[in-house]
């Protein structure tokens, strides 16, 4: 059988921090009191989307890529042992624990063959004065910084932004983070669930004990070098048929771009697949005389094979994909007429 866009039943994940943002948002029927992630594309084996529509209705993403993994990801990436990516929206009613994501080769090393886990954030919402704390204070070494946990002395540590609605921050692993408290937000990330947390605010977990922390994971993996960006990301924009399309994200993990749609666009998959997330309005996708209606908070997955198709709506949309750097991000941002300087400025491009 030939692949064809996938609209997916979301997993979601009970958590100490979560609530009910994503059902007052989004009316996703949350399961959860304390319901903190919306994995809206995920194959891991902590959960799997389900497809809801066509021949393929009722099977798992797991199953898609297990069964058809290269009219799925396209040629370039079949080689792949794992789904590549993984996507949520993430409602944080309480601050996250502190914490750090390892690089791949670490993970690979010492969580049995895990991937590592590079991740960006877009701001959904925010309450007046919301903070990320993202990235170690200058000139912070291991010891000053294992020494400042032991006492509890975060201030001296670690930075905080102050983040609003449509803000976009890259958190490649390696770099500490935390999100603040009243924040909702989508993530694209690599498909790990690996955290190690260094601090998570003396709180117990849902089953009322201390929750694990891993202090030495997370010394070994931090960047102590200050090499990793910790600053919101403005994005570049480029106009095609009547719409605008903001770049912010390009490395060998995904891309991130995205769409303000007001008028139909055309679109082609070139070989690889691409998760489209509608975070305001709707939309549809129309392919080979077939349609996928996409409401608030939605991901379609539109696989590599499909090619040529086109997106109708009214509304913003946040496209995800495995990108050659070069050919999908640099070039048209060059020849839209933004410098290598502006490019390198206002987006982060290229390898953590």
């Amino acid at each position: 059988m030939t692949l064809y866009p996938l609209k997916l039943t979301p997993v979601y994940t009970e958590n100490v921090w979560g609530g009910q943002a994503l059902k007052e948002i989004f009316n996703k029927d949350v399961p959860f009191k304390h319901t903190g992630e919306s994995w809206n594309v995920a194959s891991h084996n902590r959960g799997a989307s389900i497809i809801e529509n066509g021949s393929l209705k009722g099977k798992s993403l797991s199953f898609v890529f297990n069964n058809f993994k290269e009219e799925l990801l396209g040629s370039a990436w079949k080689h792949l042992q794992r789904f590549p990516l993984l996507i949520k929206l993430i409602d944080a009613k309480k601050q996250l624990s502190l914490q750090v994501h390892p690089q791949d080769n670490y993970a690979r090393e010492h969580e049995g063959g895990e991937l590592g886990k590079s991740e960006m954030w877009y701001v959904l919402r925010a309450k007046e004065g919301a903070k990320l704390a993202l990235g170690l204070k200058k000139g912070v070494s291991k010891e000053q910084f294992k020494l400042g946990v032991e006492r509890g002395d975060f201030d001296s540590l670690v930075n905080e932004i102050p983040v609003k609605k449509g803000d976009v921050v890259y958190v490649p692993a390696g770099l500490l983070h935390s999100i603040g408290e009243g924040i909702v937000l989508f993530e694209v990330q690599q498909n790990s669930d690996t955290v190690y947390r260094v601090f998570d605010w003396n709180r117990p977990g849902l089953d009322g004990r201390p929750r694990e922390l891993h202090l030495k994971q997370a010394l070994d993996v931090l960047d102590f070098k200050g090499r990793l960006k910790n600053q919101v990301i403005k994005g570049l924009e480029l106009k095609r048929d009547g719409n605008s399309i903001t770049y912010y994200v390009a490395n060998r993990h995904f891309a991130t771009e995205k769409i303000t749609l007001v008028s139909p666009m055309k679109e082609n998959t070139n070989g690889k697949m691409i998760l489209y997330t509608i975070i305001s309005g709707t939309a549809s996708i129309h392919w080979n005389n077939s349609e996928i209606k996409m409401g608030n908070g939605e991901t379609v997955l539109v696989p590599a094979c499909t090619g040529e198709f086109q997106i109708s709506g009214q509304g913003e949309i946040l496209k995800n994909y495995i990108p050659d750097i070069e050919s999908d991000f640099l070039q048209p941002l060059k020849s839209a007429g933004y410098s290598e300087e502006e490019i390198y400025r206002s987006t982060a491009v290229g390898d953590e």
